[in-house]
């Protein structure tokens, strides 16, 4: 039987063309940027514009694109984020391009884009990142219909996908990797809800791919050729937008939800008011 090399895959070869082609349009957005042809936008503005209708474009119909802050039924919320990819569920609807605020039991992700990935610039992705991860979305009802493993449901279902996009960067890659590990450390021995990284994965076009394992037992796993378990921080190819794809596809959850999400918010609301029953009426 003959074997397929990757080189000879025709199906991967047709996906890798379908998002260099992708990655092509948006650096040549950003000297389009540069050069001053997007008048009403800033550059940052315009990458984030490109990237959120890149998502629009290749995200499933029942995911929808936005920008803006979650907050939860407890009052924490996020700072404002570049990206904030919902659900079906979500009850407060904006344009793709438009800022609001959105429920946490309708979002499915998170992200921040970077006309250039610096430290700096990485930091500040680091501290949106754990504004996310203040979050405490209501936990999953007994009849709801999810397939996944323990690692990512702690991950992606406790919290939230939150990724970064950078268009560029002067970084070599191993410097980006030491740098993932020092900004936002990866607890390899054990996925816990009160001690998750602040990153889950940062694509760079034209640069890479880098994606945290975590403790290497979640959907997307992989064995070093020794036999040990990838976990923490790795570069898994140039490809920065198929990785992107490929990697919303296995963590972005499908929830199918038998209720309404706003009703915890309502008797939270109950819970809270200075209300009095009862009350004898005045002559």
């Amino acid at each position: 039987m003959h074997k397929v090399g990757a080189s000879e895959d025709p199906v991967r070869n047709k996906m890798h063309a379908i998002f260099a082609a992708e990655e092509q349009k948006l650096l040549a957005q950003l000297n389009q940027f540069r050069a001053g042809f997007s008048h009403n936008l800033s550059k940052g503005e315009s990458a984030e514009h490109a990237v959120r209708s890149f998502l629009v474009k290749h995200m499933p119909r029942r995911f929808g694109v936005g920008a803006g802050q979650v907050f939860d039924r407890w009052g924490a919320e996020t700072n404002q984020l570049d990206i904030i990819l919902t659900n079906d569920d979500q009850p407060l609807n904006h344009g793709s391009h438009d800022a609001g605020y959105y429920l946490a039991e309708g979002t499915s992700g998170m992200a921040e884009v970077k006309t250039t990935l610096t430290k700096q610039t990485l930091q500040d992705i680091v501290k949106k990142g754990q504004s996310v991860r203040s979050l405490t979305p209501d936990p999953p009802q007994k009849n709801e219909l999810m397939s996944i493993t323990q690692s990512d449901g702690v991950r992606f279902i406790d919290s939230f996908p939150f990724f970064a996009v950078a268009f560029e960067t002067s970084l070599a890659q191993d410097r980006v990797l030491a740098l993932l590990n020092e900004v936002a450390p990866v607890d390899i021995s054990a996925v816990r809800r009160d001690t998750l990284a602040p990153l889950d994965a940062l694509f760079v076009l034209g640069h890479g791919a880098y994606i945290n394992l975590a403790d290497g037992r979640g959907s997307l796993s992989f064995l070093w050729p020794d036999g040990s378990v990838g976990a923490g921080w790795v570069r898994i190819g140039d490809d920065a937008l198929y990785a992107l794809f490929l990697w919303l596809d296995a963590v972005v959850q499908r929830r199918y939800r038998w209720h309404g999400i706003a009703t915890s918010y309502l008797i939270r609301m109950v819970q809270s008011a200075d209300l009095a029953f009862g009350d004898e009426p005045t002559a």
